[in-house]
């Protein structure tokens, strides 16, 4: 009996205990179990829009509009929202990551900084003007920006450094003769401002460099112009020295010498030059005239002086549509001592050929002579320097099919007998 009552006690007792924890289990569930309100359902609809739009998206600047709407939205829910969300703020995540790769590309900019050189200088005002750009929060993630801030700093001791070397590299007795290493030196010195001069340790030498370099390149100067009594073709040496004494001295130095002096001596010397050319490069009966020499000559029956001019852009010729639908090919004389169109150009060409592609054409040339606006327009297509007279031209006819087709095209002039040696004046 009292075996029977035991058995009974305990699955009583087993029977009490699964009903126990059952009731505890559905409390459980039930506890835990949220239920969301159709507003805050729809908010969270709302919300995963941004989600799904930057979860997976590398943030840009046009981005920051949309993501601080984004961030609002998310700080706006209440907790059984935000539990439904895994009470994660991707938002913040996300522009947390955009910060630091804006704060990268400054480290990037500051790196590029170095080494330094000249073109450091617009470096460091970029880095400084994207690092000025950051937020205090992005500013705080920049790893170089102490770099960036002693910049400055390296720069000017580069540049100050340069002139140190230059300063250094003149010799200690300075004259005209060295006027290439002062002049680099003064360059690159005057050039600094006064914090960088500071840097310049052998900067207080410039002025009496510059006083002892002064007064030998007046000396100089001087000399050489007062040999220039008479000047000749021989006088290039002399001219081009004292051209690059005049360029090597400071402005206030310029001021004390007879730079005007100088361009006289100068067009002196062009001139003589221009002689001897002409003088070389006489004509007479006979001679072949060659693409690319200039050329004077005489018409004895009008007494004109003439000078044949290159066409700087395509030899002799020059092309231009002629009124019956051919190209003129046309070789000019310029004259230089008479205003008034020439009456007639009989002799004054003994013979002028025409080759197409190496190969003479048989047509007759045509001459004429035209003055001033005519002449305007034609220098000026050529790039010659235009003076007031009158040109001769001899010309040839070609067919639009010979111009199209790129083909060589010369012209051979010989002069005619009534040219004698002369020269332009």
């Amino acid at each position: 009996m009292k075996k029977r009552t035991f058995i009974a006690v305990c699955m009583a007792l087993s029977l009490a205990f699964s009903f126990l924890t059952s009731c505890s289990n559905v409390v459980s569930v039930k506890e835990t179990e949220v239920v969301l309100t159709q507003e805050e359902l729809q908010k969270l609809d709302e919300i995963q829009v941004y989600i799904d739009k930057f979860a997976n998206k590398d943030i840009n600047k046009g981005d920051l509009q949309e993501l601080n709407i984004a961030i609002e939205l998310y700080e706006a829910l209440d907790d059984n929202c935000k539990a439904k969300l895994g009470n994660e703020n991707i938002f913040i995540t996300k522009y947390g990551e955009y910060n630091q790769k804006v704060a990268s590309g400054v480290d990037t900019k500051i790196d590029e900084i170095y080494p330094m050189d000249y073109p450091s200088k617009g470096k460091i005002e970029t880095a400084q003007s994207a690092y000025d750009a950051l937020t205090d929060e992005q500013k705080e993630l920049v790893t170089k920006a102490d770099i960036l801030a002693n910049a400055e700093n390296d720069y000017n001791q580069f540049l100050a450094d340069i002139a140190i070397e230059l300063i250094d590299a003149i010799p200690s007795e300075v004259t005209y003769e060295n006027r290439e290493e002062v002049f680099d030196a003064y360059q690159a010195y005057e050039k600094l401002t006064d914090e960088q001069k500071s840097l310049v340790t052998n900067g207080d030498e410039m002025s009496g460099i510059m006083e002892t370099y002064n007064a030998s390149c007046i000396a100089r100067y001087n000399e050489l112009l007062g040999s220039l009594n008479t000047v000749t073709i021989d006088s290039y040496d002399t001219i081009e020295e004292l051209k690059s004494i005049y360029l090597s001295m400071p402005s206030e130095t310029k001021e004390e010498v007879d730079y005007s002096a100088l361009l006289d001596k100068d067009k002196e010397y062009t001139l003589a030059v221009a002689k001897q050319t002409f003088e070389e490069s006489k004509i007479s009966k006979g001679d072949i005239l060659k693409k690319g020499t200039i050329y004077s000559s005489e018409f004895k029956s009008c007494q004109i002086t003439t000078t044949l001019l290159p066409a700087k852009t395509s030899g002799y010729y020059w092309y231009y549509t002629a009124p019956d639908g051919f190209y003129y090919v046309d070789t000019y004389f310029y004259v230089t001592n008479v205003s008034s169109t020439i009456q007639g150009t009989d002799g004054f060409i003994d013979s002028a050929t025409l080759y197409v592609d190496g190969v003479a054409k048989t047509v007759a040339p045509e001459f004429y002579s035209s003055s001033d606006s005519y002449i305007d327009m034609v220098t000026k297509y050529d790039g010659i320097s235009y003076n007031s007279g009158t040109m001769v031209h001899v010309v040839f006819r070609i067919t639009e099919a010979e111009k199209k087709d790129s083909k060589s095209i010369a012209v051979e002039l010989v002069a005619g007998a009534n040219t004698v040696y002369a020269i332009a004046k």
